[in-house]
């Protein structure tokens, strides 16, 4: 279970990063706004933080993990239902 998860963070992550690339922020901190060094990004692609916004993230706070929302069994995110739990069974001419 361990594996999965830490598998599954580092995915979460790698799609975030995509995100940014797509949105223009990649390679800038989240928290300083300041460049990341190159050097840091071909170590870390992922990297959300400078080196020294980091340690002190770490230091104050533990490890920080940029966390999605929580997801139901179902892989539903929390808060959203299934179109059967809305009564959206597809039933013909919209009849619920």
């Amino acid at each position: 279970m361990n594996l999965l998860s830490h598998e599954h963070n580092a995915l979460y992550e790698i799609e975030q990063a995509l995100e940014r690339i797509k949105l223009g922020t990649y390679g800038t901190c989240e928290v300083s706004g300041k460049p990341i060094p190159h050097e840091r990004l071909q170590a870390i692609p992922f990297a959300r933080c400078t080196v020294d916004i980091q340690s002190r993230l770490e230091r104050d706070k533990g490890p920080r993990r940029f966390s999605e929302p929580a997801k139901s069994l179902f892989a539903l995110p929390s808060g959203e239902s299934s179109e059967e739990e809305n009564g959206e069974e597809g039933l013909p001419n919209g009849e619920n």
